[in-house]
């Protein structure tokens, strides 16, 4: 926990620091992620957390939940931004592909920030559409999704 702490600390920071977040809810986020809140978190059954470690330092995370609606909800995702556009990112899209599947989940969405252009190209390029926009605090935000079965079409092409 204190390593997953740590990262998404530090993603917060770099998200803040680019704009792509109103500080208000920068500010929400940090008190939702703290070391006990995450600890509650993940140890809950409908909650996904994946991990991407290099020589045992965590450079990436995804956290996700199963909704009542069959549905995998990815409320954050972070890597570093030195292991970025190596894959790892990718990686832990499919990896939690996976795990919808094997929960039965049908579809995978999240919100994405209308300002954050790179975090819409890469969920663009693994198959996620928009399928709204919705005002939260104040700030524009894109609901984006795929079908978990898109993840077994790719793999099978």
């Amino acid at each position: 926990i204190e390593a997953l702490e740590l990262l998404i600390s530090s993603i917060f920071d770099e998200v803040e620091a680019a704009g792509y977040y109103p500080i208000h809810l920068m500010r929400q986020y940090r008190e939702a992620y703290t070391p006990e809140r995450l600890a509650l978190k993940v140890s809950q059954a409908d909650t996904l957390l994946l991990g991407d470690f290099d020589n045992g330092r965590l450079v990436a995370f995804l956290i996700g939940n199963a909704t009542r609606e069959s549905e995998l909800y990815l409320e954050w995702m972070g890597v570093q931004r030195a292991e970025r556009a190596q894959g790892v990112g990718s990686a832990l899209i499919e990896r939690a592909c996976r795990w919808a599947e094997a929960h039965f989940l049908h579809v995978i969405w999240l919100y994405v920030a209308e300002k954050n252009a790179p975090a819409q190209r890469f969920y663009a390029a693994h198959g996620f559409v928009t399928e709204s926009t919705h005002s939260i605090g104040g700030w524009q935000f894109l609901r984006v999704s795929r079908s978990v079965a898109a993840s077994q079409r790719a793999i099978a092409a």
